[in-house]
């Protein structure tokens, strides 16, 4: 006969550990604390999502000085002879960046502002960079001086041209606080203008925010559409070859959209263009008609879209707003002011899985892409590259992330004691660790101060102070000392480096008391 096994005893308490997996699978702020993938994080900041782990984000270094007092807008010039970087200022000044050096005024000119939108075009004559804001006439660069484009046509002056695209070889304008949209002949950076006006196709009114290119092949091509957005909410869609015949140009329909946000509110993603909206970031071929299906290669911010509602409620109007593509960084970046002009996230997407993060302290007023590597301009008049450094300038990156909650498959009260982050990190780091019990997400105090074995003794370092080191990678799994007691926990990790940081698991030791 067997022997029995002698009941546990009511309230008597067992131990058990748990593993929580690294949020690869990025930011959520969609989904209820409840009902969260464990793959998921509540936050994740200055940490990447990979396909299997989290790693700290790469940093920034000066790479140009004397801008002025704000970068507005970044350029790219490009020939088969010469490719250069412009920035332009707050105060109207446009410059040429060389690394390392002072920025260079090559534009005599000096504008109303520096909020250039800009495009490229190619002719017989050579390649020109052409460039308008709305309140100067519109600029182009040839690869050697900057000149005034003599546009005509326009009865309020070519000035109010806001926004510029080039479409079936033409430059294409947007006209500030209008609905008419402007084109100029075949290869031309100047010359006569003409016209379409939107308004009797426009049911909502509003105003042109601006045009842009769109394909459904894959490739430029004489069946590309031309799309007119506006402020408030429509997209106006026109297919042809010749806007001067109404029989080869024509107007394929309006379609109601959501509400595009800022001038820099779409960028050419693969063979789509990504829109920064009211309703998030999404591919044109997500939300008009005409598409087969879309080919997906731009995920939609709908993990996100929590913290996307709140920032556009909050700062809609704020100039800033931009998206961009990083092939070398595997980034989209979303440029989102918090106080304009001031502080500035990002709200960023792996490329190749479609995870979510936010970066911070990173105060980017425009971004461009210069050869294969991403540039930004600072709120204090620099530009900075992105991805070549493991620090901001020298200082320490600091990240953490905050994973899904668990209740470790029991809905026992547990006393939570232990935590356990697995980490790849120079040699000697070892992560702060803090806890959320029962679905409470407010700032927490790290229980568990992060440290080196090398620099300052365990949890007696106040946070983000303690000296780190660097070296070769290890793996590195240090039990670490926590206190909260409930049904649910969430593994708080928090680290200040200046070198690589990777998070691949983290196990969490608790004991068992009776059922709630």
């Amino acid at each position: 006969m067997a022997k029995s096994k002698k009941p546990t005893a009511p309230g008597q308490q067992r131990s058990a550990t748990t593993t929580l997996p690294a949020p690869y699978g990025g930011w959520n702020a969609r989904d209820a604390l409840t009902a969260m993938p464990p793959t998921d994080a509540i936050t994740l900041e200055n940490f990447i999502p990979t396909t299997t782990t989290v790693t700290t984000r790469m940093g920034y270094s000066t790479f140009a000085t004397g801008v002025g007092t704000r970068c507005d807008s970044l350029m790219q010039y490009s020939s088969p002879s010469a490719n250069k970087l412009f920035a332009a200022s707050s105060g109207g000044k446009i410059m040429e960046l060389v690394s390392t050096s002072t920025a260079t005024n090559t534009a005599t000119d000096t504008y109303s502002n520096g909020k250039f939108q800009h495009t490229m075009i190619g002719s017989g004559a050579g390649n020109f960079l052409v460039i308008c804001n709305g309140a100067d006439v519109p600029h182009f660069y040839d690869g050697a001086t900057w000149a005034t484009a003599s546009v005509t046509g326009c009865t309020a002056g070519s000035s109010t041209f806001v926004n510029v695209t080039t479409h079936i070889q033409r430059l294409w304008f947007t006209q500030l606080n209008t609905l008419d949209m402007w084109y100029l002949p075949v290869s031309s950076v100047q010359g006569a203008a003409a016209r379409i006006q939107l308004a009797p196709f426009c049911r909502r009114g509003g105003y042109l925010v601006g045009v842009t290119s769109w394909t459904r092949d894959g490739g430029a091509g004489m069946d590309d559409i031309l799309v007119a957005l506006t402020s408030q909410g429509e997209a106006i869609l026109w297919q042809g070859t010749d806007p001067t015949s109404n029989t080869l140009f024509q107007m394929v329909g309006v379609f109601n959209i959501p509400i595009p946000i800022g001038r820099r509110c779409f960028t050419q993603i693969g063979a789509d263009v990504a829109l920064i909206t009211s309703g998030g970031v999404v591919p044109l071929s997500d939300i008009l008609p005409l598409s087969p299906g879309g080919d997906g290669k731009v995920a939609a911010t709908a993990k996100i879209i929590g913290a996307f509602q709140s920032a556009y409620k909050a700062g809609s109007a704020f100039f800033g707003w931009q998206a961009i593509e990083n092939a070398r960084e595997q980034l989209l970046v979303i440029n989102v002011p918090q106080v304009e002009n001031t502080t500035i996230h990002q709200f960023c997407m792996n490329t190749l899985t479609g995870a979510w993060c936010r970066f911070t302290n990173l105060n980017a007023q425009c971004w461009a892409t210069f050869g294969d590597q991403l540039y930004f301009g600072g709120v204090d008049g620099k530009v900075y590259l992105y991805g070549t450094s493991k620090t901001d300038n020298g200082t320490a990156i600091s990240a953490k992330s905050a994973s899904a909650f668990t209740t470790g498959g029991s809905a026992s009260i547990k006393q939570f004691l232990m935590a356990r982050p697995v980490v790849t990190a120079p040699q000697g780091l070892i992560p702060g660790v803090g806890v959320h019990i029962d679905y409470d997400t407010s700032d927490i105090v790290v229980v568990s101060e992060p440290y080196t074995v090398t620099g300052s003794p365990w949890n007696t370092s106040p946070w983000n102070t303690s000296p780190w080191t660097t070296g070769t990678p290890v793996l590195t799994a240090q039990w670490q000392t926590i206190n909260g007691t409930g049904v649910a926990v969430s593994l708080e990790t928090q680290v200040t480096t200046s070198d690589t940081v990777e998070l691949n698991s983290t196990d969490v030791m608790y004991e068992i008391g009776g059922n709630l």
